[in-house]
């Protein structure tokens, strides 16, 4: 039986210089591009309101074939994605986006230079939401990268949020006080925001208005609500808390709470710790927030 091994190898050495030379060539580009091809490619998907503010398209679902197998994952709440890219072959990649507004179908299709400038140039794909139709902006540079990663890691493949109404705290920080001034300019600040928003007076928004049921308020507009409580209170709202909340009374309790969150880990001269999964972290295990529906 032949040793295809010791054939191979023995047989080399015999071969012309300059086949020698061109093989070796051949391996170690082979070895190269098998190293440096794209396994993954990152992007970000956002839209642009009528006044030219950019948003994160958060929570949308994306769709994308893997030799014939269908694969889905959300946007992270900066508005990040990542697929997988399984073929070793050079070639462009087609992805879904499902419309938050009408659940209509929006295919994008990455070519091949983007997707090799994405690996290479430390860019990302930078994906907007034109009404029907998605555009392919500039690859532009990356923002951080451990928090987009993180993001990635924890939220990209989560596609059953947990929905609740109030966030339960432990008592030692439930104990932690809020100024009631504060309260009340959360209240405030709530309902400035979705009046402005969803363009009606302030009076008709109640602590009963719902946000989500609101016909003057689509996908989008609850999106611009959301990262815009997100600023004026200095905290993140992960997309499985944002979910449970509807009417402005919870959405204010919310933040009042994560407020007094902030508050016990600045107390303990922890200010960096600051988003909710960094909190959850660093708490013990029987001392986790609960979301009572």
């Amino acid at each position: 039986m032949i040793n295809f091994e010791s054939f191979i190898f023995g047989n080399f050495k015999k071969m012309p210089l300059a086949v020698r030379i061109t093989v070796y060539f051949i391996f170690v580009f082979l070895y190269v591009y098998l190293i440096m091809c794209p396994k993954f490619v990152d992007g970000r998907l956002f839209f642009v309101d009528e006044k030219g503010r950019k948003y994160p398209y958060r929570g949308a679902t994306l769709e994308y074939y893997i030799e014939g197998r269908l694969l889905k994952a959300k946007t992270t709440e900066e508005g990040y994605w990542s697929m997988p890219i399984v073929s070793l072959l050079p070639k462009s990649m087609k992805m879904t986006v499902i419309n938050l507004l009408t659940q209509s179908r929006m295919d994008v299709q990455l070519d091949i230079s983007g997707i090799w400038r994405e690996k290479l140039g430390g860019h990302t794909c930078s994906l907007r939401v034109d009404g029907e139709k998605i555009v392919v902006e500039d690859y532009v540079e990356r923002g951080s990268l451990s928090n987009r990663i993180a993001s990635i890691l924890m939220r990209l493949f989560n596609v059953s949020p947990l929905y609740a109404q109030e966030l339960e705290l432990p008592s030692r920080i439930k104990a932690i006080p809020v100024d009631p001034t504060s309260e009340n300019q959360v209240h405030w600040g709530v309902v400035q925001i979705v009046s402005e928003v969803a363009q009606i007076p302030v009076n008709e928004v109640t602590e009963e208005f719902n946000v989500k049921n609101a016909v003057m308020l689509n996908a989008l507009k609850q999106i611009i609500i959301v990262e815009n409580l997100q600023y004026q209170f200095n905290i993140d709202i992960p997309d499985e808390h944002w979910n449970g909340l509807n009417t402005v009374k919870p959405i204010t309790n919310y933040i009042i709470e994560r407020i007094r969150m902030k508050n016990y880990f600045e107390a303990l001269g922890l200010p960096n710790i600051n988003t909710y999964r960094q909190m959850i972290q660093s708490l013990p295990n029987n001392e986790q927030p609960k979301f009572v529906p």
